[in-house]
């Protein structure tokens, strides 16, 4: 298939306009009626279910309900019904809903129509989307509305649709599973291996499916992961929205108190739940927690954490098939006002702890939201009816509570920034006047409720077309090839992939020594079609026209082999090695980075080797880990990112005391002994002494 062309980024107007022409455009469609749920949601409860942003590379933008104020997107945010997101030229997104990851080809908009129980309703306004619904996921119907057609999804499989426009066909190829293509004169029933187009004049056809470049590049990508993600079927719910990355980024273990636990891997050495990130104000919920880790979503709006040792996991609960969202399962307390900067704390629920909603609701949502992790009814009942209150101190995650400034909060800035920086020590002092909150009165600077929008109705838009006077330009749309011409194409197996703009790292192999591991350069990827450019982004990076640009570091991906190779023991080495493990979502490996580097400017070359190793995510090498390195001005440091996987194994061969918690600094001496290490943000001092001893 041709891929669209590349052309200037979309204007906000435009997308605008085309958000509203596509859910005006699209042929009759049969009603879907919702299947029977799990729980009958009472008018004026917040939704049950919600999409999330999973992945974002190179220029992402979204909007929220009632709002066409397009915004950069956030991995983890929420989108409810009304929701958009929108990717630019030579990027890439994915969308976590009801069981289901829609991955976002390059100059794509994807509106987010509705979300009930056993209903997705999206509107593919422009571009391409491939839809993977995961197995074990039932009595869910996706709908993907297109211009010209509407894709219904209703078994699990792999899809692609293509939205099509006034010139050009959509279409749907069903890779596996089964779907129908509704048109207005047109109704296929497609099977596996079988595509579906209808033209702009309402012709439709069938042929066969042929993956293309975008297909193959998330098939790559997400091939490792897909045994992982079915092991975490086992504990929750795959329609459990984003629980796809919990096993990639952690682990899985029984306790008997609390059943099945899942324990995350390389956090902070001082983490704790809903520290490390933001707070966001997403009706119709209000206060929403969104995280900075790549897998943190499902274990902060479902289920309870628990301390078990000095480990923290997160417990699922009771394993049901339509789980209820919630925008952060914490208790709020009001620290009484001693101090402006600390005003607000929070703490984790855990197990058997009541979470009291702080938005409108009925009791049944309360017990919908509660049933899974709390088992007596009657508790539910008199916590939420304020008959029981609980102090703070009573709460089993309360030396894990965390507290911010109401400006923090309002303007979504980093928690655990300001945290690290004096929230704390005041925190300690102020704990003894918490009270319980359980309305938060303030809203973001300038927030209003956004206004409920109409409803979209394809029977009363039936008769309503694009065409060249009311449709604006912009960027080409995805062009589909005549079926004749398509037809003729032969899908070759051993033609090479490209690589997935979302990562630019291609399957781990096994690697004996470091030297086989592949450098990359951020921006220079022989494997990437030209017409990427992994993000996207300027090649000056706002950089001042006076100023030179920073040379691209040089990041080698290592796997545990790799790894092995490089710190195992008994390595004859010329120097002693300092390691550094960090992530750029890591904020005490970030304010601690300057004292890193000082201290290695400060011994020579010759006599030490320090290398940098970063426990980001594979897709971060192209742009997160690059950029940062940059701006600290560390390119010339020798610096990898782990790609490995199963990274508990990776972390326990470097120290079977060490569960992976960031930063994490480690010094081998020329016969590769581990002579110093050190969890958490590193003191100079100590790290000072331990190089002189080993230099010696």
């Amino acid at each position: 298939m041709n891929r669209y062309s590349v052309g200037a980024s979309m204007s906000r107007l435009l997308r605008r306009l085309l958000a509203a022409l596509i859910l005006a455009s699209s042929p009759i469609l049969a009603a879907i009626p919702a299947p029977g749920s799990a729980w009958a949601q009472d008018q004026g409860d917040p939704p049950a279910d919600v999409a999330r942003i999973a992945i974002i590379s190179g220029a992402v933008s979204s909007h929220q309900p009632g709002s066409q104020d397009w915004q950069a997107a956030q991995q983890n945010y929420p989108l409810a019904p009304g929701s958009g997101i929108w990717t630019e030229p030579r990027s890439h997104a994915a969308v976590d809903v009801a069981g289901a990851r829609v991955h976002l080809d390059a100059s794509s908009q994807l509106e987010i129509t509705a979300i009930d129980q056993g209903r997705v309703q999206l509107g593919l306004a422009q571009g391409a989307a491939y839809i993977r619904v995961y197995p074990g996921v039932s009595g869910v119907t996706f709908q993907v509305d297109t211009a010209h057609g509407a894709a219904i999804i209703d078994q699990p499989g792999q899809y692609e649709v293509v939205a099509g426009d006034d010139q050009n066909p959509a279409s749907l190829s069903v890779i596996e599973g089964q779907a129908q293509f509704t048109g207005q004169n047109a109704n296929l029933a497609l099977q596996a291996g079988q595509r579906g187009i209808i033209t702009p004049d309402n012709q439709s056809t069938v042929d066969a499916a042929q993956p293309d470049d975008f297909v193959r590049m998330v098939q790559q990508q997400e091939q490792p992961y897909q045994q992982q993600v079915a092991q975490t079927a086992q504990y929750v719910s795959p329609q459990q929205t984003g629980y796809q990355d919990l096993a990639r980024y952690g682990q899985w273990d029984q306790a008997p108190q609390y059943g099945a636990v899942w324990y995350p891997q390389a956090v902070a050495a001082d983490w704790a739940p809903y520290r490390y990130g933001h707070w966001a104000y997403v009706a119709p919920w209000g206060w929403t927690w969104v995280d900075d880790a790549p897998w943190g979503f499902t274990p902060f709006h479902y289920g309870r954490w628990v301390q078990i040792g000095h480990r923290w996991g997160w417990v699922p609960g009771q394993r049901v098939a339509r789980p209820v969202y919630a925008p952060a399962l914490v208790s709020f307390f009001d620290l009484g006002g001693v101090d402006i900067n600390v005003s607000l704390g929070w703490v984790p629920l855990g197990p058997e702890e009541v979470y009291v909603p702080y938005y409108r609701h009925s009791p049944r949502y309360v017990r919908a939201v509660n049933i899974t992790n709390v088992r007596n009814e009657t508790t539910i009942i008199n916590v939420v009816n304020k008959k029981t209150v609980i102090n703070v101190n009573n709460y089993r995650n309360y030396r894990g509570a965390t507290a911010a400034s109401r400006d923090v909060m309002e303007h979504g800035r980093a928690v655990g920034s300001s945290w690290s920086k004096s929230g704390k020590s005041k925190f300690d002092q102020q704990w003894a006047h918490a009270k319980p909150e359980q309305e938060i009165a303030f809203r973001p600077e300038g927030h209003a409720e956004p206004a409920k929008g109409p409803k979209f109705n394809p029977q009363a838009q039936s008769n309503k077309k694009w065409n060249g006077s009311s449709k604006p330009n912009g960027p080409a749309e995805r062009k589909i090839p005549a079926p004749q011409a398509q037809s003729e194409k032969k899908w070759k197996n051993n033609a090479k992939p490209s690589a997935a703009p979302q990562s630019t790292i291609p399957v781990p192999q096994a690697q004996s020594q470091l030297q086989s591991g592949k450098s990359w350069k951020a921006g220079n990827n022989p494997d990437v079609p030209k017409n990427w450019n992994n993000g996207g982004k300027p090649k000056n990076n706002g950089a001042k026209p006076s100023e030179p640009a920073a040379a691209p570091p040089k990041i080698t991906e290592v796997n545990e082999d790799g790894l092995k190779s490089l710190l195992g023991p008994g390595t004859g080495r010329a120097r002693p090695l300092l390691v550094n493990f960090w992530a750029t979502w890591c904020v005490p490996c970030r304010e601690e980075f300057p004292d890193l580097l000082k201290i290695r400017g400060d011994y020579d070359e010759a006599r030490l080797d320090f290398v940098l190793v970063s426990l980001d995510d594979p897709s971060d090498i192209a742009k997160a880990v690059p950029d940062f390195l940059v701006e600290q001005k560390a390119t010339a440091l020798p610096s990898y990112l782990l790609h490995a996987a199963d990274e508990s194994v990776a972390i326990n061969m470097i120290d079977t005391e060490w569960n992976g918690e960031l930063p994490a600094t480690f010094l081998y001496d020329r016969s590769g002994n581990v002579v110093f290490k050190h969890k958490g943000r590193i003191k100079p001092g100590e790290l000072r002494a331990a190089l002189d001893a080993a230099l010696k």
